[in-house]
């Protein structure tokens, strides 16, 4: 496995923004499931006043909890596994909830293990996503504002730089 550390500086800033973008989608372990465990998860949003970013959960299966709840359910977007090599089968965007990632906790794993970074959302499955999103009423309308806002390098880049302090 390539570590992102062994490259030169510029070349990990590089890399980190080039996968730092609205659908990018990751593989890590996370703390925020019950228990934590390696997940994929989408980002969706950048809140950047806590300095977090906004993401969804990729599941394998539709949980039970889920299945039996008609509102919850519509919530589910299917991700095929075509288009989406990362993935071993078709899954399912959990669109009812938000995470959290720091976003320097986002960039840290990124040097440590480039493998996290798995590829991103089709452009039609993330504004599906999105819509599905602004439709949850479990999400509060905060966080559905900040879903809605793009945002660009010039945004990543005072994250970056914070973590690749210039010598």
């Amino acid at each position: 496995m390539e570590i992102v550390s062994a490259l030169p500086p510029d070349s990990q800033k590089e890399f980190i923004l080039r996968h730092l973008v609205k659908g990018a989608v990751f593989r890590r372990h996370v703390s925020f499931t019950t228990p934590p465990k390696l997940k994929f998860f989408a980002l969706v949003g950048l809140d950047q006043e806590t300095d977090r970013f906004k993401v969804v959960l990729i599941n394998s299966e539709i949980n039970t909890f889920t299945l039996k709840r008609k509102g919850l359910l519509a919530r589910q977007v299917t991700i095929p596994r075509a288009g989406h090599d990362f993935l071993d089968a078709d899954s399912y965007i959990d669109c009812t909830e938000l995470h959290e990632m720091s976003v320097q906790e986002l960039i840290n794993g990124m040097t440590n293990d480039y493998d996290e970074a798995k590829g991103s959302l089709e452009s039609g499955l993330l504004e599906e996503v999105l819509g599905q999103v602004k439709k949850a009423a479990t999400i509060a309308r905060i966080n559905k504002r900040i879903v809605t806002q793009d945002w660009d390098e010039g945004e990543i880049q005072p994250y970056i730089d914070l973590f690749f302090p210039e010598e």
